[in-house]
């Protein structure tokens, strides 16, 4: 993923709109049920401390090396959806299916960028032979908890779903560290991230992913400012 790409992700808003149709029905008009295009849009914004520049230290360490923060990614490669409406039997219904591989990924480069942020370190770098290096795990997934099973269960019971209202949902992001020095363990780092958001039945799949890459990113971003605040203060 490019520099500039992960900037936009991680201090812009997104909204994505996607247009359905849905039957505009009112009691006493069924049988002339309209066809109403609405525009239905899952928006995400970073909170804005992430968006902030990072602290900066002044340099003290020479050399880090960051390896690991390795994963398995789920990507979509492709989806399609259907609608049935048929207002004269009270039917109304939408469907939804998607096709995707799982990828292996990392996330060493993006925390070599946010070290890099902080100046704290003169040269971040991949080498596993480094005297100072970084070992690390991350990821991110749909947050569960009270508020998104009420929103859910709601949703479950009205139309509204069909009808593209937005609900919150919400994820979570981790990072963990190990430190090595000249091969020693010296200490560990432990982060983490939330991030709520608004998704619609009509994009829920695709801002599920996007949700947890940007929690993810959050939470490396909180586990880079601790690392550069533990080894420049």
């Amino acid at each position: 993923m490019a520099p500039d790409q992960v900037a936009a992700d991680h201090r812009g808003e997104m909204c994505r709109c996607l247009s359905v149709c849905h039957p505009a029905c009112y009691q006493g008009v069924m049988r002339l049920a309209l066809i109403a295009s609405l525009c239905v849009c899952g928006c995400m914004s970073v909170p804005m401390r992430y968006r902030a520049a990072q602290r900066t230290y002044q340099s003290r360490i020479e050399q880090l090396s960051v390896v690991g923060f390795e994963r398995t990614e789920y990507r979509t490669t492709g989806s399609a959806s259907s609608t049935v409406i048929a207002p004269q039997l009270g039917l109304y219904g939408v469907g939804v299916g998607e096709t995707g591989e799982y990828h292996q990924a990392s996330d060493a480069s993006l925390m070599r960028w946010l070290l890099e942020d902080t100046h704290c370190v003169r040269v971040v770098n991949n080498e596993r032979n480094s005297s100072l290096r970084l070992e690390g795990v991350a990821g991110g997934q749909r947050a569960i908890g009270a508020l998104f099973f009420s929103a859910d269960a709601l949703e479950m019971l009205t139309l509204t779903p069909i009808l593209g209202v937005p609900y919150p949902y919400g994820a979570n992001g981790w990072a963990n560290a190990r430190l090595y020095r000249d091969g020693e363990f010296t200490r560990s780092y432990s982060a983490s991230a939330r991030l709520t958001y608004w998704t619609t039945l009509y994009t829920a799949r695709v801002d599920t992913q996007r949700g947890a890459a940007l929690a993810r990113g959050m939470a490396l971003r909180e586990l880079a400012d601790q690392v550069a605040a533990d080894l420049c203060r």
